[in-house]
């Protein structure tokens, strides 16, 4: 018999789906692109999303696959446009260093741009506090040694409120 449903049949000639969903036609993908790329890196999943439109597969991961480079793709758009700004709020860093943190794949830029934001967050809030602390009449050292701490840690180190 000729009658069983099969994966073979799944489109029809005028590239259809079931459902009457239409599919663009791709380039086939090039496997050489998996080469060096981590599976578990933003472009490693997007090299699985493209196989999976390839290979038309419709499926709960592809679908948690695409939501999850749509957010990191968002998380990134909103991190520049953070580092851009004059003046974020330190909330809004926080929230992006957070976020970061709850990140599961990996991005080849995440420790740069984590430390741009932990900088900018630190010049925008830890540093008025520093420049305050070592214009009192008595700093605390406690206070100002550990300001001065995270500012050498974030690559601050050279700010002259720090080498005072």
């Amino acid at each position: 018999g000729g009658g069983g449903g099969g994966g073979e049949g799944e489109a029809d000639e005028g590239g259809r789906r079931r459902g009457g969903e239409r599919r663009e036609k791709r380039a086939p993908l090039d496997r050489s692109l998996l080469k060096g790329v981590a599976a578990n890196s933003l472009g490693g999943v997007q090299l699985l999303l493209l196989e999976s439109d390839e290979l038309r597969v419709e499926s709960d991961e592809a679908a948690q696959l695409r939501e999850l480079a749509a957010s990191v793709r968002a998380w990134r758009s909103a991190a520049r446009a953070a580092l851009d700004a004059p003046s974020p709020s330190e909330e809004e860093l926080a929230g992006l260093l957070q976020q970061l943190s709850n990140i599961p794949v990996r991005l080849r830029e995440r420790g740069e741009i984590q430390r741009s934001l932990a900088s900018k967050r630190w010049l925008l809030s830890r540093r008025p506090a520093l420049l305050s602390a070592l214009e009192a009449t008595r700093p605390s050292l406690e206070e100002v040694s550990g300001l001065c701490d995270e500012a050498a840690g974030l690559g601050l180190g050279q700010l002259p409120e720090v080498l005072q």
